[in-house]
């Protein structure tokens, strides 16, 4: 199958253009102290925005509970604060809500509710939803098995360079004839084609 990704996180993310001012320099305060590995200063500051909605602030603070820096660990909590961000549009949010469904964690595996947040993702032009789209399409976990619509999906997060995409596109390849490989890499023309904002790097 499929080399699985393994997930590197980075604690460094682009600020949202927020209003208040007030809550942008608070999101940003956070941003800091994150940085500096203060991550109970980055809580305070994190916390008050995220229960205002203010997704940004829940998608680190979900990171946090995640990864247990600054508070416990609690994998529910973080699905949570992904879901909640997911739920506005966060495509980074909805990537990792679709692997705490995909492998369990906080919640029992759902193959079903994994496919629909990387779809999520995926629609919004996140490689990691796309390339796990894919997975879930080769491995039939929450969808039908179809290595084409698989390739397809492979295709599209190699073009944007994401990690194991690349021998995922290669070994899938060969499960299929030329037609159907040239259908695959027509579907992920066309996917970028009707997603103009989001540039393929390579094929």
């Amino acid at each position: 199958t499929p080399r699985r990704l393994r997930i590197v996180t980075a604690w460094i993310g682009a600020l949202a253009v927020l209003t208040p001012l007030a809550a942008q320099a608070d999101f940003a305060a956070g941003m800091a102290a994150a940085r500096q590995g203060d991550f109970a200063t980055a809580l305070a500051e994190w916390t008050p925005l995220a229960q205002a909605g203010d997704r940004e602030a829940q998608m680190n603070l979900a990171l946090m509970y995640e990864k247990g820096r600054g508070v416990e660990a609690d994998p529910l909590r973080a699905l949570e604060l992904f879901l909640a961000a997911a739920d506005q549009g966060h495509s980074l949010a909805a990537y990792w809500a679709g692997l705490a469904y995909q492998m369990g964690k906080g919640v029992p595996v759902d193959s079903d509710q994994a496919v629909r947040w990387f779809r999520a993702s995926a629609e919004s032009g996140h490689p990691g939803g796309i390339y796990e789209l894919g997975y879930s399409y080769h491995q039939g976990e929450g969808v039908a098995a179809d290595s084409q619509e698989a390739l397809k999906w492979f295709y599209i997060a190699a073009a944007l360079r994401w990690g194991g995409a690349i021998p995922a596109r290669n070994f899938t390849e060969k499960e299929l004839n030329a037609e159907q490989i040239e259908a695959a890499s027509q579907a992920a023309d066309a996917w970028f084609a009707a997603h103009p904002d989001i540039l393929p790097q390579e094929r």
